[in-house]
């Protein structure tokens, strides 16, 4: 699967303000179209901003009203597997305060719905097995069929020359190294956030 097609709404489009989607409401619960929101997505935009600035338990409540929220939507959107198959939270709070700074007042919740709406053509639909991958003396799980996603993207490039199989070995590593070289990131051989950002999205 192509998680960040040329058409539709990009996360790049989200994240980078150039588009945004309009407010809207999230999915109603009672007859007149009203449902009680909890906890930090109650708030506004505006004071989840001074919490990305003082960081600390401020920020984490925030980040996991996020994750929680993101889990919910997973369970009940159709044909949804996981909204988020490689993007971590770190990238979605960065994501949304670029969306909030632009309409501080606007409820968290919406800013987080339009997000999702944004993500929504992409998302992962179907399970995939993980992979485990490990190179600069780390490791991390990511879903296989991501990293198929990021071989065809590499070999696009031409710098993977390997077979598409999702698997993580010295091939994969070395093609990862060789776009982090050019994109003048850190040369881990990891697909962090960065090096899967400017992969899939950033153009």
């Amino acid at each position: 699967m192509n998680y960040f097609r040329k058409s539709g709404l990009k996360l790049a489009s989200f994240a980078l303000g150039v588009v945004l989607l309009a407010s809207s409401t999230a999915n109603a619960a009672d007859a007149k179209g009203g449902f009680a929101v909890e906890g930090a997505g109650a708030q506004s935009c505006e004071t989840f901003l001074k919490a990305k600035a003082n960081g600390g338990n401020d920020l984490a409540i925030f980040a996991g009203w996020v994750d929680g929220y993101l889990t919910g939507a997973n369970q009940h959107a159709p044909q949804t597997y996981d909204f988020t198959p490689w993007q971590t939270v770190g990238l979605l709070i960065a994501a949304l305060a670029n969306h909030c700074e632009k309409e501080p007042k606007r409820p968290f919740i919406v800013a987080v719905n339009n997000m999702l709406a944004a993500l929504k053509a992409e998302r992962m639909q179907e399970r995939s097995e993980t992979v485990k991958i490990e190179a600069d003396g780390r490791s991390g799980l990511f879903y296989k069929t991501v990293m198929e996603d990021a071989q065809k993207r590499l070999a696009a490039e031409k710098l993977y020359k390997g077979t598409i199989d999702g698997s993580f070995g010295p091939t994969t590593e070395a093609a990862f190294k060789a776009f982090q070289k050019r994109e003048g990131l850190k040369e881990s051989g990891l697909p962090d956030q960065a090096t899967l950002f400017k992969l899939f999205v950033k153009k």
